[in-house]
């Protein structure tokens, strides 16, 4: 099996298989565009809830500025996302963004569920040196299509991967001794449906040349009410995760410091309607772009990071990801009631129905664990249960950190 460490263009860069150094705390790499949320697919974990065309959207002039701008700052590539951005109704202006992208010499990231792929757009997307990350949350057709609320997806998603393969975009784009990389990946949202195909997957995406990449469950949106369902047991997801890695070699990158946190601390998110964020799962807004340039932009994500300390706080799992109230520290103890809280649904039901001081009187708590415990509201359940999984030390990988 070769063993290289596979990067994914776009996320990572010819400079660091060559070992140059690049400052992923002071510049900005990465522009996420997000000028839309509407989609053809119905996933269960999906952090959006509005799948709908929306008057007040970014135009294509409005996106050709930001995409200029972004250019004049330096950003490297830029991940153009949605909902869908390939959907056929929206192709026209999907392409033009692509187009401008490429002119201002930047790489695109296309995040796409795949359906809408034909050979012509593939041809046009490996023309325009554009990366694909395509999505992968099992490899059993029916529970493919279960999980992505789309009868005949996994069908479509193995289409799509064929089709891209065939062109450029299916070939190592270079390598190094112990590394190279590529310009597919295929994205897992980790959750209980699929802990047990981790490992699959990975030696999957490895024979396809492909980067593999698991994601934590951000319960936010029309994950929220699905995630009893979606809650993984830790301990099962860190070891299949373990293995899972081994057949598809993760990169920790130095960017001054390995324990920066995300990647995409390192970059800006324009959502729909302009609203300025610090990822695309990020719905705590800082501004609009209509009012502040991009480079302001930049300024308010690097106030807003240190300010709060994020990328200290990401040893305890992406700050951004979870709604909730107020933040929790999260010790040992509370971990395991938590996690308990939220995949018992017997014990959960005693616990919100006047039995909370008979349940915490079983364990060993200091006095701020069982008054964290004992102010939990129900609403509050899956967003916490949601932070225990994305911790680093439960689920061994944390989204684009790597």
């Amino acid at each position: 099996m070769n063993k290289k460490v596979i990067r994914f263009q776009g996320l990572s860069f010819r400079e660091e298989l060559e070992k140059e150094r690049m400052d992923f705390v002071n510049q900005p790499i990465y522009l996420s565009l997000v000028p839309w949320e509407f989609c053809n697919w119905d996933c269960r974990y999906c952090h959006q809830d509005r799948r709908v065309k929306e008057g007040g959207e970014l135009t294509l002039e409005e996106m050709k500025i930001i995409i200029s701008e972004a250019a004049e700052l330096g950003i490297r590539s830029v991940l153009f996302l949605g909902g869908e951005v390939l959907l056929k109704k929206i192709w026209g202006i999907s392409r033009k963004v692509i187009e401008a992208i490429h002119g201002a010499g930047m790489i695109t990231v296309i995040y796409t569920n795949g359906s809408q792929i034909t050979k012509e757009m593939a041809e046009f997307l490996a023309d325009q040196n554009v990366s694909i990350a395509l999505k992968c949350d099992t490899l059993i057709p029916r529970k493919y299509d279960y999980l992505v609320g789309k009868k005949g997806a996994y069908k479509q998603f193995r289409q799509a991967l064929d089709i891209i393969q065939q062109t450029s975009i299916g070939k190592v784009v270079c390598k190094s001794d112990n590394q190279r990389m590529v310009r597919i990946l295929l994205s897992t949202v980790g959750c209980g449906l699929n802990v047990d195909e981790y490992v699959s997957i990975a030696r999957f995406a490895t024979e396809q040349n492909a980067r593999w990449m698991m994601e934590s469950l951000n319960c936010h949106g029309d994950a929220v009410p699905n995630i009893q369902e979606l809650a993984v047991d830790a301990l099962k997801h860190a070891q299949s995760m373990k293995l899972a890695l081994g057949l598809n070699p993760a990169q920790f990158f130095d960017g001054g410091a390995s324990t920066n946190g995300c990647r995409l601390f390192s970059g800006i998110t324009i959502r729909k309607k302009g609203e300025i964020a610090i990822c695309p799962q990020d719905y705590n807004f800082l501004g609009n772009i209509r009012e502040v340039g991009l480079r302001d932009a930049w300024g308010l994500i690097q106030n807003k990071i240190f300010s709060a300390q994020l990328r200290k706080k990401w040893i305890n799992g992406c700050p951004l990801k979870t709604k909730r109230k107020e933040v929790i520290e999260m010790t040992e103890e509370l971990k395991k009631i938590i996690l308990q809280l939220g995949i018992n649904s017997e014990l959960r039901k005693k616990f919100f129905a006047g039995e909370k001081e008979n349940i915490l009187s079983r364990h060993n708590l200091t006095d701020e664990e069982r008054k964290c415990l004992r102010e939990i509201s129900e609403d509050q359940l899956p967003g916490l249960v949601s932070k225990v999984v994305q911790s680093p030390e439960l689920s061994g990988i944390g989204d684009i950190r790597i």
